[in-house]
Formats: structure tokens, sequence, C-alpha cells
């Protein structure tokens, strides 16, 4: 077998199982991959052989292979650091790299904030933390998490006649992917039943967050860091509609940022090989260190 090619896994952690997939087992430096929103750990198809590391890209709760959250409530993003913790106690990883893409940066930096003596390197892209808000909005956010919750109860995902019309809409979401890169995320995240295809991810991952993190808790996670931070923005990305997030960068001189061409999934398009190469350089460095 290829060694850079490997089965799934997975990880049972209480009601939940959690799916994985892996790459370049025979390596002896340990990444975490982390998925963004309402994708799934094929999301590092492209970019993930290209990395001199062994690789575990999780399906993250409610995304992919892995189970749906069973309580009718809002997923949040620490949950997911549990989760995230669980995995690696369950591999024998007592300290590894980070490499999250949106969501899954938030997830890592939060990650690596709560346990930074476990965490070696954080690579992100295109995002950093969550947006923060005012405490004194909270008691609206969580009314507003409330009515939604009743709202989405008996909702059914969008159903499309082929497969083809399913991979050809989410290409064309929000921020575009091209055809092969959605082909990468329905290997894991498309299902096809007699009334047609649906994107299986939980509906519950649209619903807005109950609580939200004030700027001082934000801070003090990234503060509390202390493993090197590589953040990755794409030219025509998603923290262009966050322009507050990345003034407060300003605040952190230590995080190495690189711009590359490319949209919000720069890393399942070309920019995958430089995204590849930055990694590379920085597992090279930190072995000589």
């Amino acid at each position: 077998m290829n060694p850079n090619i490997n089965p799934d896994l997975a990880f049972s952690l209480g009601e939940l199982t959690l799916k994985a997939k892996q790459w370049g087992s025979h390596y002896p430096n340990k990444i975490l991959a982390l998925h963004g929103w309402l994708d799934n750990a094929g999301s590092f198809n492209v970019l993930a052989p290209l990395i001199q590391a062994h690789i575990i890209a999780i399906d993250l709760a409610g995304h992919g292979q892995s189970d749906h959250r069973h309580s009718l409530r809002p997923y949040h993003l620490w949950d997911d650091v549990a989760d995230v913790f669980s995995i690696a106690d369950q591999l024998g990883w007592n300290s590894f790299g980070l490499l999250g893409h949106s969501r899954g940066a938030m997830i890592s930096t939060l990650s690596a904030g709560t346990f930074p003596e476990r965490i070696e390197h954080l690579w992100l892209i295109d995002a950093i933390w969550p947006e923060h808000k005012n405490p004194s909005e909270a008691p609206d956010f969580l009314a507003t998490a409330i009515r939604s919750l009743r709202n989405i109860e008996h909702r059914s995902p969008s159903l499309f006649p082929t497969r083809e019309q399913a991979i050809t809409a989410r290409a064309q979401a929000s921020f575009p992917i091209s055809k092969s890169a959605a082909e990468h995320l329905a290997e894991r995240g498309l299902k096809v039943s007699p009334k047609g295809a649906y994107w299986c991810a939980d509906q519950k991952l649209q619903l807005p967050s109950a609580i939200k993190l004030s700027r001082d808790h934000i801070h003090a996670f990234v503060k509390a860091v202390t493993a090197p931070i590589t953040l990755i923005l794409a030219e025509g990305g998603l923290m262009d509609l966050y322009p507050k997030t990345k003034e407060e960068l300003a605040y952190y001189p230590e995080i190495h940022l690189k711009t590359m061409q490319g949209g919000h999934h720069l890393h399942m398009e070309d920019a995958s090989k430089a995204i590849a190469e930055l990694i590379n350089s920085n597992l090279r460095a930190e072995e000589l260190t």
C-alpha cells in the first residue's frame, strides 16, 4: 500500500463516532487537520498528500461521515475543542500540530489556547478566531438561537434531482469553488436517496450560536498560545468580510502572516502547492531547533 494513502479512521467519543482520513502515516511529524463550516475531511484531499507529515483530517461532528450531535441545540466551537483532544488522546499524541481552515482554524486557535503545551504549531487558513461580540448583546443572541431551534427542528436538507446538480450547487455557493473541489467534498458529504441527492451535514449547523465570545475572551485564548502561528489569508477570502479582525492582527506581531492568491477555499485549488511548501519549510526548520 502507498504509505501516503491509508484507510479511514473512526473514533468513539461517548455518544458520537467521528470519522477521519489520514495521509503520510510514515512521517514522524503529526498534524490534526480541521475543516471549515459545512465542509468535511475531503477538503484536505489536495493539500494533505503534499505535506511531509502524518496528517489526520477529522470529519467534525455533524459533518461528512461523522455522527450528528444528538441534542437539539446549536453547535459550539468549544465542543469541537473537546473532541480534538479526545481524538489526540486516543491516538496517543501528546503533542501535535493543528492545520485548520475557516471554522476549523477558529477551533484550532481555541484549542491551542486551552492546552498550549500540547500544540507544536498552528497553521491557519483564511481565519483565526471567531468574530467577537459585545457582552451586552448576549440576551439577544440567546433569544435568537432559541427561536431558530424551533424553526429548524423539522427542517430537511435541500434535495437535488441528481448528484451532478448537487455538486454544481455547492460549487456556486457563497464562496465559490471549482467543480473538482466540490467533488472532493461530495466524497464524504453527499448522499443519494430515491428522492434525490442531498448534502448530509447536520441542519443544526446552520443555527446561530447561543453564546458568542467577547473580545476579552478571544484575546485571552490567543495570548495563551505558545506555539508558532502561521496565518495564510486568501486575497479574496473570508477575512475581507471582517475588517476588525484584520486590524486586530496588528496586536500580534509574532503571527507569521502570508497572503496568497485564491478564494476562501484556496487550499483546495492552485494555492495548495504554495501552502504545502510553506508548511514543509516550517517543519524542516523546527526539526533543526
